[in-house]
């Protein structure tokens, strides 16, 4: 979770700052999310010092190890085209951690595309509301798609889920409340 940009709503907090956060919060969060995306101009994570995202044969390595996922097939693409040796942990390090990162970090570009396209139209505060609303409305059916893999058990998901939906389904009855108040007015 630590890629991800959170957005705390204290409980004491009252309805006026409440809204006055989220008023500022497409700017805020475009310049706090472009400065965390690490992407090329071509859309391509690039580490310097990995022999594969320097090696002219980038593209053609990922390709052999996505469709085999295996090492001396993707060595066998440098053989006689490149002194350089590629260890299969500099494959696996590369395909884990720099491959698989770009295109989270291609996933945070296009949410921060996705905040200045709401950001440059003028919303009330009742739009903001119901924008918020949606935002968490969206996040709720993540959330519940998260299924068990390597790392976490089915319990440890539900333990999550359960946790990180009590705070959204909280937040989303404050949203709730100030747009009833609103349109009480």
């Amino acid at each position: 979770m630590s890629d991800e940009l959170e957005i705390q709503i204290d409980e004491n907090q009252d309805e006026e700052d409440i809204i006055t956060s989220i008023s500022v919060l497409p700017t805020e969060l475009e310049k706090t999310l472009s400065q965390a995306i690490n992407l090329t101009d071509d859309n391509i994570l690039h580490e310097p010092t990995c022999l594969v995202c320097s090696s002219p044969y980038r593209t053609e390595i990922e390709d052999k190890w996505n469709e085999t996922k295996n090492y001396a097939d993707v060595k066998e693409i440098l053989k006689g085209r490149s002194k350089a040796k590629i260890s299969s942990e500099v494959i696996d390090n590369h395909m884990r951690f720099h491959y698989e990162r770009g295109i989270k970090e291609l996933q945070k570009r296009e949410y921060v595309d996705k905040i200045k396209r709401y950001s440059t139209s003028e919303l009330t505060t009742l739009d903001r509301i119901k924008f918020a609303l949606s935002a968490i409305t969206e996040r709720i059916v993540e959330i519940n798609a998260i299924t068990p893999s390597g790392d976490y058990s089915a319990a440890d998901i539900e333990k999550i889920k359960s946790s990180e939906l009590t705070k959204l389904m909280t937040a989303y009855g404050k949203f709730t409340k100030m747009q009833s108040d609103l349109m009480e007015k």
